[in-house]
């Protein structure tokens, strides 16, 4: 789970939309994205269910996120940097 969800939020952090979201909307997001990708490719999930599998997500999402902007006071902070690292280069 962990892989894919990198994989995500890799690609939502480098991603120009949602520029001006705060940590928790981009978390909720990148979770949206997760949820519905896994029922797409793997199954059901039952409406009873959906609300664990969701909180155990956003669980995981936020410790990924955590060390992918580990560093940054916010999401903001990191894309400021990242952006001042590209246009260096």
């Amino acid at each position: 789970m962990k892989t894919e969800l990198a994989k995500i939020i890799e690609a939502e952090l480098n991603s120009p939309q949602f520029l001006n979201e705060t940590n928790n909307e981009f978390v909720e997001r990148v979770c949206l994205i997760y949820m519905n990708t896994m029922q797409r490719q793997k199954g059901y999930i039952t409406p009873t269910l959906l609300n664990d599998v969701f909180e155990e997500v956003k669980f995981e999402a936020i410790e990924v996120f955590r060390i992918k902007t580990y560093g940054h006071y916010s999401l903001a902070s990191y894309r400021r940097s990242r952006n001042q690292l590209r246009q260096c280069n």
